[in-house]
């Protein structure tokens, strides 16, 4: 359903009301005034449900922040859908409630959320969609917590295919590769993924990449070493091989106890290589969450901030308002 050109000159001297420092672009924070100057009925709880279906699907260029075409996609496809089918509405809001289980810890419910969310598009008509990308990525996310890696792996194939040029779709795929020890693999993802990147999202694509290059040279060094140990001198050829003395029974039993020995060795570094790794990874989880975190944390401090100069500008022209009123009633 289009926007009438009416509605589109209200959304636009609204948009442009809330647009203080003129930048064509709005936060979060600034986006529920637009919503209430044009008489959408939203309550504050709703429209923090709306936020990250805003974000997710609708941000185009990872700004951060709605362009004036981007909001009135949100507005004609989402809001002026709620009376009419919602199956977009349908969808986002059981995406939304997948996301909820997900911050949750609830991973098995979110992931049978989100299905039901890619079931709820499909039964509308929306198969193949980039709308769909962000709920398999969602999803990719969920069964990696619950070590469904060949699932997660799957979802972040389809998300990639459904949306190519999102910074996310490469870095979940990256993320399930690692999962599948597929490193090499890996790598040219995250390094997909930092060429689509915004500004926030840069540092966190380049630390896992350092990583993962890290462990590919630490694992190629370890093979060549081996190499070296197993095929370090050339063996002499047949011609200059004198026949072999037969081994008494105490050197085969010593041996077989040498060969156990290495074997056990061996595999006592396997699982030291393998524990480091894993250690790594969880620690550089651990380091992109935060980093994660903290964009987060900046974001909601600008977009308080928003709110409480909108709150100080608003208060200022009531108060200028009552003055100019005073001064008429004394002048009359």
């Amino acid at each position: 359903m289009a926007i009438t050109r009416a509605k589109d000159s209200e959304i636009k001297a609204a948009f442009q009301k809330f647009d203080k420092d003129n930048s064509g672009s709005l936060e979060i924070g600034e986006l529920y005034g637009v919503l209430r100057e044009i008489g959408v009925e939203i309550t504050k709880e709703h429209f923090d449900g709306y936020s990250h279906i805003m974000m997710d699907d609708f941000d185009t260029d990872r700004s951060g922040a709605l362009d004036y075409d981007e909001f009135t996609r949100f507005y004609d496809q989402v809001l002026v859908n709620e009376s009419g089918k919602g199956q977009y509405k349908e969808m986002l809001e059981l995406k939304e409630e997948g996301n909820t289980f997900f911050r949750s810890g609830n991973y098995l419910k979110a992931a049978a959320t989100y299905t039901k969310a890619i079931k709820a598009a499909a039964d509308h008509g929306i198969e193949n969609d980039a709308k769909l990308a962000p709920i398999y990525s969602n999803r990719s996310a969920s069964f990696l917590k619950l070590s469904k890696v060949s699932q997660a792996l799957q979802d972040a194939k389809k998300c990639c295919e459904l949306k190519p040029d999102w910074d996310k779709a490469h870095f979940r795929k990256a993320a399930a590769l690692e999962a599948s020890e597929k490193d090499d693999e890996a790598l040219i993802a995250l390094e997909e993924s930092l060429k689509l990147a915004g500004p926030d999202q840069v540092p966190i694509v380049e630390q896992k990449i350092r990583l993962v290059k890290q462990r590919l040279h630490r694992h190629e060094r370890e093979m060549h070493k081996n190499e070296k140990r197993n095929h370090g001198s050339k063996p002499p050829s047949p011609e200059s091989k004198s026949p072999a003395p037969e081994k008494t029974a105490e050197e085969i039993a010593a041996d077989k106890e040498a060969a156990d020995k290495a074997a056990a060795e061996k595999e006592k570094q396997r699982a030291a290589n393998e524990a480091r790794m894993k250690k790594e990874k969880e620690e550089a989880d651990a380091k992109a969450a935060k980093l994660a975190a903290e964009g987060a944390e900046r974001a909601a401090k600008a977009a308080a901030d928003a709110k409480a100069k909108a709150a100080a500008d608003a208060k200022a022209a009531a108060e200028a308002d009552k003055a100019a009123k005073a001064k008429a009633a004394a002048d009359a």
